[in-house]
């Protein structure tokens, strides 16, 4: 006799709320939005290779080290397993990181998880400046 698994309450609609939610509090510097959005087990490689902690990521919103101006995402992709989500996209970003304009096109991998209460959190993410 073979069971079938339950339906995942994961979808990849929930998913793309939370990159939004992301976006969102990403260009308001909405710290309390991030610290809702991030798993406390966050694991995040910036675009300098740098590996982030919850707590620094955070701090460095909460500082005046990071602007982000505008967030244009593309060819993203979205995929479903369970209660994680991953998501893969590229997105170009105008902004200041210490002190220094940036502009450019950057992929990020960030994996979502659903945690308890059923809010998606950020488990990790890393940035790679993308190819052309």
């Amino acid at each position: 006799m073979t069971y079938a698994s339950p339906p995942s309450p994961l979808s990849d609609a929930l998913v793309q709320d939370a990159e939004d939610q992301l976006r969102t509090a990403l260009l308001q510097s909405d710290v309390e939005a991030l610290e809702r959005l991030f798993s406390p087990m966050l694991v995040f490689v910036n675009h300098l290779g740098q590996r982030l902690t919850r707590e620094d990521t955070l701090a460095i919103h909460r500082s005046d080290r990071i602007r982000i101006d505008s967030l244009l995402p593309s060819d993203a992709v979205v995929r479903v397993a369970g209660e994680v989500g991953v998501v893969s996209v590229r997105t170009h970003i105008n902004g200041v990181y210490n002190e220094q304009e940036t502009a450019g096109d950057y992929r990020f991998m960030r994996v979502w998880r659903l945690a308890e209460g059923g809010a998606l959190q950020l488990i990790a993410a890393q940035a790679t400046p993308a190819a052309d």
